[in-house]
This record gives structure tokens, sequence and C-alpha cells, in this order.
């Protein structure tokens, strides 16, 4: 009798098994044919229109900084005097005096470029004369005289020699390098008057014409610092020279 209790618990425990196993079947054979829900992932990005993105949205353009309305690049200048073509030029600033010939088309054949310092720097709205050379006009029964075909009226920067620290009396005619004592003036005297000294030729008044140009002289002892002009040729000129007017 208890083998057959058995036998019917093990009928039992297979059929319930059975059952079970068919339950599980029927349940993932359902559950695979429901539809299933597909997720999206959207990126936070793409969700945010193109238009309206801030990441999206084109940094400003850096502007650059105007220039200073202030600021000055050129300088106007009117050239007159011996120049092969006078007139008002535009140069750039730090331009000098040979700059200004040079745009004026350089000098004229009767042009004196020693009665100018060519170094000097020009300044906005001024006037630059080349001075022409002087020349020795003789009347019958007369003296020869010395006379110079154009005034000088530059400012006192584009003159030779010229200090600083203050301004000298414009030259007059035929006499620009010569004071009222009747000396000649190292620091404006042309080639011609320097030559008018005793044992000063051309080469000569040209060095002291390029010395004056680039250092003044304050005292008719600095011209020794001339090349070839010694204490012996000094002692001849210091009565004839003055550095004042």
């Amino acid at each position: 009798m208890i083998r057959g209790l058995l036998t019917r618990r093990e009928q039992g425990v297979l059929i319930f098994l059975a059952l079970a196993l068919v339950a599980a079947g029927s349940f993932l054979w359902w559950e695979q044919r429901r539809p299933g829900e597909v997720t999206v992932i959207h990126d936070e990005e793409d969700l945010d229109s193109p238009a309206t993105s801030e990441d999206a949205a084109e940094p400003p353009a850096v502007q650059s900084e105007p220039e200073s309305a202030g600021q000055i690049d050129e300088v106007v200048i009117s050239v007159a005097g011996a120049v092969k073509d006078p007139g008002v030029y535009r140069l750039p600033v730090g331009s000098v005096v040979e700059d200004a010939v040079d745009a004026a088309g350089g000098y004229a054949e009767d042009a004196d470029p020693a009665g100018i310092n060519r170094a000097a720097k020009l300044i906005d709205g001024t006037t630059l004369t080349v001075p022409a050379k002087r020349s020795v006009h003789v009347e019958r029964g007369s003296e020869p005289v010395l006379r110079a075909p154009s005034p000088v009226s530059n400012i006192p920067a584009y003159l030779p020699g010229f200090v600083p620290r203050g301004t000298r009396q414009q030259p007059s005619l035929g006499t620009a390098g010569a004071s009222p004592s009747g000396q000649i003036n190292i620091n404006t005297a042309s080639s011609e008057e320097l030559q008018t000294l005793p044992g000063i030729g051309p080469k000569l008044a040209g060095a002291i014409i390029e010395y004056r140009n680039k250092r003044p002289f304050m005292a008719v002892e600095d011209i020794q610092n001339v090349a070839r002009i010694g204490p012996k040729t000094f002692e001849k000129l210091k009565d004839l020279m003055t550095v004042s007017e």
C-alpha cells in the first residue's frame, strides 16, 4: 500500500511539474509575441534648437580698437626756392629736410645746400626755402657787389648751426654770415663767405659746414676742432670770426 501512495505522489509531482512547464512556456511565448517598447535616448544638445542654442551660436567677432583720431602719421610742408619742382608735399613723420628736397625733384642748378640744415626734421605746416647761390654783380666804375637772388625765409630749425635753446635773427641779403661788426659768423656763413677768411679754401669751408651741422660752434675757439685748423691758422682767424650776431 505504501508503494502505491508513492507512485501516486510521483505522478502528482510529475503532473505538477508538467503543468508548471506548460505555464512557463505559455508565459514566455506570450512575452515574445507582445510588441517591444522602443526606448530612444536623445542627446540633450540635440533637443535644443540650433537657432536658440548658446553652443551653436557663433562667438561675437572681436573688433579691433579704432586708431586714435589725434594720431598724425604725416607732415605737410611747402618746399620753395632753388628746387626743381616747388610745391606742397606730404611726407611721413620723422622726415628731414633732404627728404623734402628729394620730393620736390632735387636741388636746382643754382641751389646752395650749405645754406640749410639738411638733417633737420620737418615741422608740419612750415615752409622750407632752399637758398640760391649768391652771385657777384659788377657794374662799370663800381666795386663788385655780392647779391642773393632769393631771400632766406626758413624757420630757425632749418638753418645751419641752429641751437634749440634760442633763435637767431634772420640774415640779411648778401651778408648771411656777416655780423654787424663785419665778422664772419661761422655758424651761418655760406661756403663762399667762409672762403673769404685767410687760409680757408673750398675743402676747409666744407669741413666747417659739415662740423657745424652736427655740432654748432659755441665759441670761435671751437673751430680748432675741425681737421687741419690748428693754433696758427686760428690766430689768423680769431678776430675775423664770431658765433653770435
